[in-house]
């Protein structure tokens, strides 16, 4: 898989094959303590990674780099070993992460510049079944849904204060007018002909589909982790490997627009099926 940062295998499991959650007190006798420990590693190298370029604002100019986020961990192992629950049980991990609460191997070793003051936090986006894509569906598309429905939520929420989402809402505008013309080029519906400056611009907004949804990232977790500076958007993709002959286009998808700044993908697979 392009851009993991390394293969995490789960354990064989003697046990019905079904999703169980294991919480941060459990890992320790848990099966899965080395998967956690790897998962944690690999975690604090991600967020590390962010924090210096961010201090340091080294992504202005050079979009070279952003390729080389390398922002995905990846629980792999056969069917029934155990790997949808390991890689659940770390992101319910991450989303109930403090700082002060957890100690020994499990604590992320992240060197946090001084000048950013705030904890830890990490945002995680309800659980996203590859297996479940129908046909014609995108990853990306789930991926916009789902954070859409939480932001609605959190909208609701606050008792009609939408004008404090203002800034995401007008993101996730953006990003629906790129991704409408960049879904138009890959089904070769698109006009390649220039004829006019507007056709120019929607050309531009299909290649800036990356650099829009970068930016909603960044407004979304604004808004909902309360303007921590410190905070990291957490996708779980299931079984990347039972997506019926489509696997390397959610695998490119993946590369193409979730290999940001900000985000970490948890994603479980068959090894040998993929």
């Amino acid at each position: 898989m392009s851009g993991t940062d390394e293969i995490i295998r789960g354990k064989r499991l003697d046990a019905v094959n079904r999703i169980k959650y294991e919480h941060y007190e459990e890992f320790e006798e848990s099966l899965f303590a080395d998967v956690y420990e790897k998962a944690v590693v690999l975690t604090s190298y991600i967020v590390d990674a962010n924090l210096r370029d961010e201090c340091e604002k080294t992504l202005d100019g050079r979009a070279c780099m952003e390729e080389q986020y390398s922002n995905i961990i990846a629980f792999l192992g056969e069917r029934g070993m155990g790997k949808s629950s390991a890689m659940l049980s770390f992101a319910l991990f991450l989303k109930k992460y403090d700082d002060k609460k957890i100690e020994g191997r499990y604590k992320l070793s992240c060197k946090i510049p001084f000048e950013i003051n705030h904890p830890l936090k990490f945002y995680v986006l309800p659980r996203i079944d590859a297996a479940m894509l129908v046909k014609g569906e995108n990853l990306i598309d789930i991926v916009l849904a789902k954070m859409w429905s939480d932001f609605r939520q959190r909208i609701d929420e606050s008792m009609g204060q939408q004008s404090e989402g203002r800034e995401t809402r007008e993101c996730f505008e953006a990003v629906k007018k790129s991704y409408e013309v960049y879904q138009r080029a890959v089904s070769g519906r698109d006009d390649r002909n220039m004829t006019s400056i507007r056709q120019m611009d929607e050309l531009a907004r299909c290649l800036n589909l990356r650099n829009d949804f970068r930016k909603l990232v960044n407004a979304y977790l604004e808004y909902m982790s309360g303007r921590c500076s410190c905070s990291f958007f957490v996708l779980t993709i299931d079984d990347l490997d039972i997506v019926s002959g489509r696997t390397d286009e959610i695998l490119e998808q993946i590369r193409l627009f979730l290999m940001v700044p900000k985000v970490i993908v948890l994603a479980t697979a068959d090894y040998g099926r993929l």
